[in-house]
């Protein structure tokens, strides 16, 4: 029992500890219907202080923060004047406060129950200890007697457990979990029914809200096994949407450093995705929308959308994904004109004002949990709007191709290729290429034991030559020592293409290998599979549009380049004019290196193209190439998307082994250029050209520089 001095006016204050440096004390207003005014002795306390009724009856409760050390004997008083307020010694105040509450009504227990919660927890800072627990958990008891339910409906990880339970909801607020042994805060959705989800709830633990109408549940046991909590999203309904809600609440932090809990996230956002938001009414002064918000592979995230801002209203930028929110450098946020909304805002209220309102940005560390995090953008004044993106899950190579795609080639500055869109692009192709690569393998026919030449020619889409291909190939006296193998990059045309190669295999008879690769491996990723099943001395990467001028070239293209290291053919465009005879470099208006044909367009028997010579490189339409060279080199570069500067990127890397490359005009071979590239959405249409030779420029710039003032030396020598 609580110890009283003798006093009248001490007998009409008792108190008690709550933790160790906060006291509870209560009194009867009656008795001092004075204004809070705290002093220990003659020193009066500040904040923080809290005092309220209880009831009507004029029973009041009050909260203050004693420093720790004050003498045991010092005297607590409750108002001014020290002599005529209420007072008691410290050494009166009980050690916990169950006694202390012993006289109240019921409903002063459950106001002093939550302001324990929401002023003990949050002004007063409390670290519940086991005196306050043993308060608030005999609170909560008794209160929640006569109290509905809260039934536990369905489980998952980390003891989560989601909790149903009848309206009405709980006021706006905090709303808490208490057992004897904790207090939690949890989350709550819902109006006439109310889901709850809380970490390990176990039966009798008590659910309470705050507010003017306090809310209190009783945690009833598990009836059975339950469901879990991904199958109760995925079935849909109330329950459903409440969870796509709490669960960012409840587990968002974990997910930063958890990769269940982020799993756990991601996959909810996919089961239960959330509305896209934008504001795009052209009446508001400030109008956006996040159209893309995909993930890199590498725990960033690319974000493209538009942003009309003609007041200057916008104060800043941070991203959202539950409850981890990151703030984003407006200049993270590149700009950029969009034609495509001028008709829908050309009549707008307010001005177009800046003109850029395309945005592109690359956030190189996100939230990696939600497949639709949100852009908040937050506004003068204080306000905010909030941009949801629509669901869209890509693959690593489409998401990098709509990167690519996401700016027009007009407006990709180089401080947009190199911050943003390249940074971006890159992550996703290496995300790509670390998928599986393990290909199926078709054989038809018994190829030659030791072939001096295998022939690799990767396919894509357009299959329209290999009549042609195969036919010239099989009238050859040249493939008796070849060995063919076609990889194909696009497993949707498996049937296809075996249906087509196994009819040209019974038409000649010539032994054909099909290697289909499981996914787009782009032009470097065919060849580079392709080269792990042959078995010739010498390499000839062969596009599929290519088609030999008449018999005996393969032996004589691959004597060529056996001394050297590799050689390249004349090749010839459909009209008979020359497209390819040597390959050298250039720098373009902007002073960035890009490849050029010697010779392209000039007569087929142009007198300096029918020389066989040295040159810098040559086209990967045609490259021969010896294997070991090949292999020492690890092949070709994979990192450019989809197929350009990977034939110039190999031969700078074999002439960096000590190779060279010679060009061999008496093999002529027609190229109807460019056939199948433009078939790939993933180049036509993007700046993946253009990504292309910055990535090859960055890499070979000053090689490249070295070589061609060498190869212009040598020209001058013979002039």
């Amino acid at each position: 029992m609580l110890n009283r001095l003798p006093d009248a006016r001490a007998a009409a204050l008792r108190g008690a500890w709550i933790a160790p440096d906060v006291a509870l004390v209560v009194w009867d207003g009656a008795i001092w219907p004075g204004a809070f005014r705290p002093r220990l002795g003659r020193t009066l306390l500040g904040a923080p202080l809290l005092c309220i009724r209880l009831a009507d009856g004029g029973e009041r409760i009050g909260l203050l923060r004693v420093r720790r050390g004050t003498p045991a004997t010092a005297t607590l008083s409750i108002g001014d004047p020290p002599g005529g307020a209420p007072s008691l010694s410290l050494s009166a105040l009980a050690e916990d406060g169950v006694g202390l509450v012993d006289t109240l009504a019921p409903a002063a227990r459950v106001r002093l129950l939550t302001l324990l919660l929401d002023a003990g927890l949050g002004l007063f800072r409390i670290v519940p200890g086991q005196r306050f627990l043993d308060l608030v958990a005999m609170l909560a008891r008794d209160g929640a007697a006569d109290a509905p339910h809260a039934v536990p409906i369905a489980t998952g990880p980390f003891g989560l457990r989601l909790l149903r339970a009848e309206g009405p909801a709980p006021s706006p607020g905090a709303i808490s979990i208490i057992g004897s042994a904790r207090v939690q805060r949890i989350a709550a959705a819902g109006a006439s029914t109310v889901f709850l989800l809380a970490e390990a709830p176990a039966a009798g633990e008590t659910v309470c809200g705050g507010g003017d109408a306090p809310w209190l549940r009783r945690i009833a046991p598990p009836e059975g096994d339950l469901p879990a909590l991904l199958d109760v999203i995925a079935g849909g309904g109330p329950a459903a949407a409440a969870l796509a809600t709490l669960l960012p609440a409840a587990i968002g932090q974990r997910a930063a450093s958890d990769p269940q809990a982020a799993d756990l996230l991601r996959v909810a956002s996919l089961l239960s995705p959330a509305r896209p938001r934008s504001r795009s009414d052209a009446t508001r002064p400030v109008t956006a929308a996040l159209e893309l918000a995909l993930p890199d592979g590498e725990g960033g995230l690319f974000l493209r959308g538009w942003l009309r801002d003609p007041h200057r209203l916008v104060a800043g930028f941070s991203l959202a994904a539950g409850a981890e929110v990151r703030p984003v450098a407006a200049e993270a946020l590149h700009r950029f004109p969009r034609r495509d909304l001028g008709e829908r805002f050309r009549r707008a209220v307010h001005a177009p004002g800046e003109g850029a309102e395309g945005f592109v940005a690359h956030i190189a560390a996100a939230p990696r949990s939600f497949a639709q995090p949100e852009l908040v953008i937050g506004l003068s004044g204080g306000g905010t709007m909030r941009l949801t993106p629509g669901l869209r899950t890509l693959g690593p190579a489409a998401s990098r191709d709509a990167v690519l795609a996401s700016v027009r080639p007009e407006h990709a500055s180089v401080t947009v290729l190199e911050t943003c869109l390249g940074p971006a692009a890159s992550r996703m192709q290496r995300a790509h290429l670390a998928g599986p690569r393990t290909p199926h393998v078709i054989r038809l026919g018994r190829m030659p034991a030791r072939p001096e030449v295998t022939v690799l020619v990767p396919l894509y889409r357009n299959l329209s030559f290999l009549r042609a291909q195969v036919a010239a190939f099989a009238a050859d006296a040249d493939w008796a020592k070849a060995e063919t193998i076609f990889v194909l990059d696009n497993p949707e045309q498996a049937a296809e293409a075996e249906h087509l190669l196994r009819g040209l295999h019974i038409m000649h008879g010539l032994p054909l290998i099909l290697v289909v690769l499981p996914r787009n491996l782009g032009y470097a990723g065919a060849n580079n599979v392709g080269a792990g099943f042959a078995a010739g001395r010498m390499l000839l990467l062969l596009n599929s549009d290519v088609i030999p001028d008449r018999p005996g070239w393969l032996l004589k293209l691959a004597a060529a380049a056996r001394k050297p290291g590799a050689a390249g053919p004349k090749l010839l465009f459909d009209d008979g004019s020359i497209q390819h005879a040597g390959l050298t470099f250039a720098r373009d208006i902007d002073g960035l290196w890009y490849n050029r044909h010697y010779f392209k367009g000039m007569p087929r028997h142009h007198a300096p193209a029918c020389v066989p010579h040295r040159v810098p490189g040559v086209t990967g339409a045609a490259l021969m190439v010896r294997r070991a060279l090949f292999d020492a080199v690890d092949g070709l570069t994979e990192d450019y998307v989809v197929g350009d500067y990977e034939d110039s990127d190999l031969c700078l890397k074999l002439r960096r082994a000590g190779a060279d490359i010679v060009y061999e005009p008496a093999v002529e071979l027609w190229h109807f250029e460019r056939r199948s590239i433009g078939l790939h959405a993933g180049y036509t249409g993007t700046l993946a050209s253009l990504y292309n030779r910055r990535l090859h420029a960055a890499r070979w710039g000053e090689a490249i520089a070295a070589l061609t003032r060498r190869f212009d030396e040598r020209k001058g020598a013979r002039r």
